[in-house]
């Protein structure tokens, strides 16, 4: 049962699940599950990775944003409306053909670059609700800079939000990454990945459907867990009570 991820075993392509290969084997005769648990770990990292990038580099563009003001706000703004013009596969399609590269760093900086936009509008939005608040004011009043007053402040009463934010863009972040590797755009082989898994499979839909099948429910499954995460944060920051 299992084996490497990368290695046919001779006579046994296409092989159903069964006790020696509990997801059964592809067209090259290599074990499904095997491929499966390592194929995670890219879209996991991409994931993560990415999303961090995202809401690092929207935060610190929102908040400049909204505490600069003036040109450098209007700039900023100009410049996340033209990023979000732009669906978020084509953005980071472009960004790795761009480089001239494939692999997992252009790939997560690409998927980074194209879901930077929601975030920044988020935090410019909330800086400008509470620029005029007696919190606000007062901090001012103290001598306390922008930044101290966006960290020490504001990010307490984000907090919830940003979770909400951040489990939806690591599905997000999951789900183009799987599009990018099913494009032939992901991680280089013989590294397997979920969608570069199914893009494999396609030839072999017609003779065999667990090559298609598994790697598909994993990727559903996972981003409906994500999204169920998300929900249930989003339904405790609603009514105020403490995440479990």
């Amino acid at each position: 049962m299992g084996g490497e991820p990368a290695a046919g075993i001779a006579g046994s392509a296409l092989h159903p699940p069964g006790r020696a290969h509990l997801l059964g084997t592809d067209a090259l005769g290599r074990d499904l599950l095997a491929r499966l648990i390592h194929g995670a770990r890219p879209s996991l990292l991409v994931g993560f990775g990415a999303t961090a990038i995202a809401l690092l580099v929207g935060f610190c563009a929102g908040a400049f944003a909204g505490l600069r003001g003036g040109l450098a706000d209007l700039l900023i703004v100009r410049l996340v409306d033209v990023v979000a013009c732009f669906p978020p596969l084509v953005l980071a399609l472009a960004f790795v053909a761009a480089t001239g590269r494939t692999g997992l760093w252009p790939m997560l900086l690409g998927v980074a670059l194209s879901r930077w936009t929601s975030m920044a509008r988020y935090v410019r939005g909330e800086i400008l609700r509470h620029r005029g608040g007696d919190v606000w004011v007062s901090a001012r009043a103290a001598g306390a800079g922008g930044g101290r007053l966006v960290l020490r402040h504001l990010l307490p009463l984000l907090a919830g939000p940003l979770l909400v934010m951040t489990s939806f863009g690591i599905a997000g972040a999951i789900l183009l990454e799987s599009g990018l590797s099913f494009l032939g755009f992901g991680v280089d082989p013989p590294t397997p990945s979920w969608g570069s898994i199914l893009a494999e499979s396609r030839a072999t839909l017609d003779a065999a459907w667990w090559p298609v099948v598994f790697p598909a429910a994993a990727l559903v499954l996972l981003l409906a867990a994500l999204c169920a995460a998300a929900e249930r944060a989003a339904g405790s920051e609603t009514r105020g009570t403490p995440l479990v």
